[in-house]
């Protein structure tokens, strides 16, 4: 949360909208190496597997790698 009087402490970003989308609706493994977060981010699939039933299943979509000193920053911005 932003204190009363304060500027916004987001930074300037060049090309945003040219930034690829990632969804994801789970995240099945974060572990930390050392200082570094690892996240797998995923989503989860419906395949048919006849014609009344289907087969879930999780497809892994990115992995992300960031410092304990990003995740700090960024859960006091905005």
């Amino acid at each position: 949360m932003i204190e009363p009087g304060r500027a916004s402490q987001i930074p300037h970003l060049d090309n945003p909208f040219n930034a690829p989308v990632i969804y994801f609706d789970a995240v099945p493994t974060i572990g930390l190496r050392g200082s570094v977060l690892h996240a797998v981010l995923a989503v989860h699939v419906d395949e048919p597997v006849t014609s009344t039933q289907a087969s879930d299943h999780v497809v892994a979509v990115a992995n992300l790698h960031f410092s304990l000193q990003t995740a700090a920053h960024s859960s006091h911005v905005g």
